[in-house]
Order: C-alpha cells, then sequence, then structure tokens
C-alpha cells in the first residue's frame, strides 16, 4: 500500500499538499500505512470531524517516531553543520524543504536555539518554533 491508495480510501484530497507531504513522510514504512489505515478505516476526509480524528492519529505517530529518534544537543549541531534538511527532518519528525532553511538562516536561528526550542515544544513543526525567536 501506498500513499496515494490512503488518499484515495480516506477521500483526501490530493491537492491538499500539506497533509499529503505529512503522510508521505510520516508514513515512511509499510507498518506504518498499515498502522493508519486500520486506525482510520471508515473516516472520510471531506468530514470535519474525521479529518481531526485522521490529524490526532497522525500527530500521533509523528510523536511516536520522536521517541525514537531522541538526539542530543551535540550530535543535532554536529549534523546541522554537514546537512541542516536531514537534522531537521530527524529532530522534528517533519519534511523539510530547502525554503525552511533559507528562512532560518535569515532569522539568524542557531541550531542551538532550535533544539532548545525543541525541547520546550516538543511537538511545535519548525514554522511553529519560529514563532518563538
Amino acid at each position: 500500500m501506498n500513499t496515494n491508495t490512503i488518499v484515495k480510501t480516506l477521500n483526501i484530497d490530493p491537492n491538499a499538499f500539506m497533509l499529503v507531504n505529512e503522510l508521505n513522510y510520516i508514513l515512511s514504512t509499510e507498518q506504518d500505512r498499515e498502522l493508519f489505515i486500520n486506525a482510520t478505516q471508515g473516516l472520510n476526509a471531506k468530514l470535519f470531524s474525521h479529518r481531526r480524528q485522521m490529524d490526532s492519529v497522525l500527530r500521533s505517530m509523528r510523536k511516536e517516531k520522536m521517541k525514537k529518534t531522541k538526539v542530543s544537543m551535540y550530535e543535532f549541531v554536529n549534523q546541522f553543520k554537514i546537512d541542516p534538511i536531514a537534522a531537521l527532518s530527524n529532530l522534528l519528525v517533519e519534511r523539510i524543504a530547502p525554503i525552511h532553511i533559507r528562512i532560518v538562516n535569515e532569522r539568524k536561528v542557531t541550531a542551538e536555539r532550535i533544539y532548545e526550542l525543541h525541547q520546550q515544544y516538543p511537538h511545535e513543526y519548525l514554522m511553529g518554533l519560529l514563532i518563538w525567536v
């Protein structure tokens, strides 16, 4: 099963790019996709209450992945120097694009500061963390 199958099964608008992107990133394994489809079986993304349930399942899965990918500040800072996209993706469990790195650089946010903010607000996405800068 791939993400396109999930999109069709749950009646998700394929033009909902942010959601589809998140599905692609968080549901990276067949096991992830099976867990998600089992937890959301019978839901329809066109219904607001069902969409909220899908979001809740996706957030829970992201939190679980975060627990499994804990890194120290030292590891994160070193990885950020080499590959900021991979470092942020790994820390925050979200798809990071070059535009995100440009925003981080424009705001002159250090890797250390991002890590500290992530420790304070562990379930925020990058753009949410940058509000605090």
